[in-house]
């Protein structure tokens, strides 16, 4: 493989968390790639480390107590861990986004969805994203160009434009979860992260979000880390896989390589 092929590439990353009983080993020295345009699933238990390695990606580990210890995290051929914030502010959103497990805490049920969308989008441009604006104090009522993007990508995740206008709460779990995705992909990132995202759903919505997030990426040509704990969803919709126990990656490599697909739903976490 091609080194112009891998977007992100993560060497011997080391994480830990300060506790009241001491240091907490979350990430232990794993190393693992995405490929451009293609889906790495992360799979494990509760408390593998799975989200604490999509944070630190982020570089969103809690402030006092989260710290990478050693490892670096390479993005399209620059260490994020060495990036000033500020850059740093800019690559999320606008190169790499996340999407989480639960869509309200990632939703102001005080404000339309479509507000929600449009203020991405302006903090995008606020930030210096690829507009290029300048950071202003106050954000304003969204451009027509913005509420334009607003609309196709409510119809790129199948919630109908007039719906815009509502409010978190009467939308159903996976229309929220639909919500959560638009804002996620509104400013088209190269990288999505996507954290247990429909394990809040039902198994009938499960699929058909899996599905609609499967076709965006495809059509936007967007690489994914897609975090679960169900090797059935993996077996689906991912190219690699990394199999995480206790903060170490146990098992990495192509799907076919790690499943025998014929026993794979013999197989559970």
């Amino acid at each position: 493989m091609n080194n112009n092929d891998i977007l992100l590439d993560i060497k011997d990353l080391e994480v830990t968390y300060d506790t009241e009983e001491g240091i907490v080993h979350a990430v232990n020295n794993i190393s693992f790639g995405v490929v451009r345009g293609k889906t790495l699933g992360i799979v494990g238990e509760t408390g593998a480390g799975k989200t604490t390695t999509a944070m630190s990606i982020l570089r969103l580990l809690p402030e006092r107590t989260g710290n990478i210890r050693k490892g670096s995290i390479t993005y399209d051929g620059r260490n994020l861990l060495e990036l000033p914030i500020e850059e740093m502010q800019r690559v999320r959103g606008e190169k790499i986004s996340m999407i989480f497990q639960d869509p309200m805490s990632s939703l102001n049920p005080v404000i339309t969805v479509g507000d929600q969308i449009a203020e991405v989008l302006q903090l995008h441009e606020a930030a210096g994203g690829k507009s290029g604006k300048r950071p202003g104090k106050r954000l304003g009522k969204p451009s027509p160009e913005i509420m334009k993007r607003v609309d196709e990508i409510l119809e790129m995740v199948g919630i109908p434009t007039e719906r815009k206008s509502e409010y978190p709460h009467q939308f159903s779990g996976g229309m929220k979860q639909r919500v959560v995705i638009a804002m996620a992909l509104v400013c088209e990132p190269e990288l999505v992260i996507a954290d247990e995202p429909t394990t809040a759903l039902d198994v009938t919505i499960q699929a058909q979000v899996l599905e609609m997030m499967e076709n965006l990426k495809n059509k936007l040509n967007t690489s994914m880390i897609l975090i679960t704990h169900d090797l059935g969803v993996v077996a689906e919709t991912c190219d690699d896989v990394a199999i995480m126990y206790a903060g170490e990656i146990i098992e990495y490599g192509t799907v076919e390589d790690i499943f025998d697909m014929e026993k794979l739903s013999l197989i559970h976490i």
